[in-house]
């Protein structure tokens, strides 16, 4: 810094001030010699460091030392005293410089934590003054609600009511829909069950009808079998007394035909009865040689003699049986007579047990036979109870 001040051209009226010599500070290594320094020059004692001059104001190639000094100094030791309070006053400027940082920050910290402090005081206020304007609000807002409360409760009432009023007349509309619905299927209901029973009378009148056009048709059948039976045994008897006419009495009743075999319902129940098809005592020669056997679990076809082991085997398993007709028709199919019979069948075991059944029977006669009627055909149906 001095070296610069020497350097730098002085204003007018400061460059006739005498020239301060001082000491060179170069050597100075720490602050106690300088101390020590000023010390020294305090008390007018010489310093054993060179001294360097310089004259204010004066170019450098001006400066002298302790062996040339100029005419203008004339007092060395006011400007030791100079230098040394200029030295005092530089040292306390360098110290007070972090002295005023250091107050700066604290003085900082300080207005910052009452800035922080004031800004919380503040809130307080705000949230205080808050607090009470809510307070005041609610105070408000309750007063109105006690006003206001009859005015609710009729509200509320009568919204309730509205809604009561609302309920009912929705039940009502539910109940009238469901009854109307109720109503729309009970006639839907009848409209179907009348349609059935149309549909079940009409299906009755057709089956009638055809019954009666099958009876009427079996009648017919019937009546042309019993003329050609009749033909056939007026013609059999003219015969025959054509031939008793001819030959010895004895001879002509060896070679008359067995009597013929009407399709007639009584006759052929009677026929059936005379030889012990319902009470048991069945007579097996009403069969034909080989009969087609229908029935469950039974071969399709058998013979006259297998009937006969079946029908022993049977009355000994069942002592005593009955067969009671409930229904019967007959009718000629293909030249042969058919009777349809619904029975119920009673059997007592040889154990004691008894055993109730209902069966239909069919049987298909021939009557063509010059040895008589034959059963040719049976099928057996056991029905349900």
């Amino acid at each position: 810094m001095l070296a610069t001040l020497d350097d730098t051209p002085l204003p007018i009226g400061l460059r006739d001030i005498p020239a301060i010599a001082i000491r060179d500070l170069s050597d100075s290594r720490t602050p106690e010699e300088l101390a020590q320094r000023v010390a020294d020059t305090l008390r007018g004692e010489p310093s054993n460091a060179p001294e360097t001059a310089f004259h204010l104001g004066r170019a450098p190639e001006t400066r002298f030392t302790g062996d040339s000094v100029p005419s203008e100094v004339s007092n060395p030791r006011r400007s030791r005293r100079i230098v040394i309070a200029s030295l005092i006053v530089g040292c306390l400027i360098l110290a007070t410089i972090p002295a005023v940082f250091v107050i700066n920050e604290v003085a900082s910290e300080y207005f910052k934590r009452g800035a922080d402090v004031e800004a919380r005081r503040k809130a307080g206020e705000v949230a205080e003054e808050a607090g009470k304007a809510a307070e005041d609000a609610r105070r408000a807002a309750t007063a109105e609600d006690a006003r206001k409360a009859p005015e609710a409760k009729a509200a509320e009432e009568a919204r309730q009511a509205a809604a009561a009023k609302a309920a009912e007349e929705a039940r009502q509309a539910a109940a009238a829909k469901a009854a109307a619905e109720k109503a729309a299927a009970e006639k839907t209901a009848a409209e179907k069950a009348a349609a059935e029973k149309t549909a079940a009378e009409k299906a009755a009148a057709e089956k009638a009808a055809a019954e009666k056009a099958a009876a009427e048709k079996a009648a017919a059948e019937k009546a042309a079998a019993e003329k050609a039976a009749a033909e056939k045994a007026a013609a059999e008897k003219a015969a025959a007394a054509k031939v008793a006419a001819r030959e010895p009495a004895a001879k002509v009743g060896a070679r008359e035909p067995a009597a013929a075999l009407a399709c007639e319902e009584r006759q052929v129940i009677a026929w059936l009865e005379q030889h012990g098809a319902y009470n048991g005592q069945l007579d097996t020669s009403i069969y034909d040689d080989a009969v087609r056997w229908v029935a469950r679990g039974e071969p399709p076809t058998k013979t006259r003699s297998q009937i006969a082991k079946e029908e022993a085997v049977w009355r000994k398993k069942y002592p005593e049986q009955k067969l009671t007709p409930q229904t019967s028709s007959t009718v000629m199919v293909q030249g042969q007579c058919v009777l349809t019979q619904r029975v119920d069948s009673f059997k007592r075991g040889s154990d004691g047990s008894r055993k109730n059944d209902i069966f239909r029977i069919v049987y298909t006669i021939r009557t063509d036979d010059p040895r008589g009627p034959r059963i040719v055909a049976q099928e057996i149906e056991v029905l349900r109870r």
